[in-house]
């Protein structure tokens, strides 16, 4: 086993947590729409971190998985809203 320098954050956080850069899109994702709803982001204001965050991440990955983790992350923050208000 290799020793992980204390401040590879992209070790620590894509290769440890996740496990590949697809998932921890996903998580990122949804860790924002958390963070959104939990602040009372307007929904303006959240549709364009997601937008920002999608532009992002799309320049590694495919288009068709940018979309569904959009997706995914728009539900979560609107579903979280709701429950938080």
């Amino acid at each position: 086993m290799a020793i992980t320098q204390p401040l590879d954050l992209e070790k620590i956080f894509v290769v440890n947590l996740a496990g590949s850069q697809e998932i921890f899109t996903f998580v990122a994702m949804l860790m924002v729409g958390m963070a959104c709803a939990y602040f009372k982001f307007s929904n303006r204001n959240a549709m364009i971190l997601f937008a920002l965050f999608t532009v992002m991440m799309a320049t590694y990955l495919q288009g068709l998985y940018v979309i569904v983790i959009l997706l995914a992350g728009m539900s979560t923050f609107y579903t979280l809203a709701r429950l938080i208000k």
